[in-house]
């Protein structure tokens, strides 16, 4: 695996939006974060979803082989060199809501 050494700029953490108070799913977030919300027996935090394509047998083999009871369930974009971030968010089951629109899904 490339590593990019020492540069004060590199990125070293992945970042997940959990600020908010998560006032649309009230009452269930009145005492608990919006990510720890229990949906089917799991938090919304424990349902990460990777989309992955470019030498993605690496990122699979990286994580499999980390300590962590954590489930991944991965998803391909195999238009990722002529797309961006935003088609490879459409090629998830992930439904986009914004201003309580829901924008984009994919079954």
């Amino acid at each position: 695996m490339a590593a990019l050494g020492n540069r004060r700029d590199r990125v070293s953490t992945a970042l997940l939006l959990a600020a908010g108070t998560g006032s649309r799913l009230q009452p269930l977030t009145d005492d608990t974060p919006k990510c720890l919300t229990m949906v089917n027996g799991k938090t919304i935090l424990e349902r990460l979803i990777m989309v992955v394509e470019y030498l993605d047998h690496c990122i699979r083999e990286y994580l499999s082989n980390l300590n962590t009871d954590l489930s991944i369930e991965y998803v391909s974009n195999p238009r990722y060199r002529t797309t961006n971030n935003i088609y490879s968010l459409y090629c998830t089951p992930v439904k986009v809501c914004f201003q309580n629109k829901v924008y984009a899904a994919r079954a």
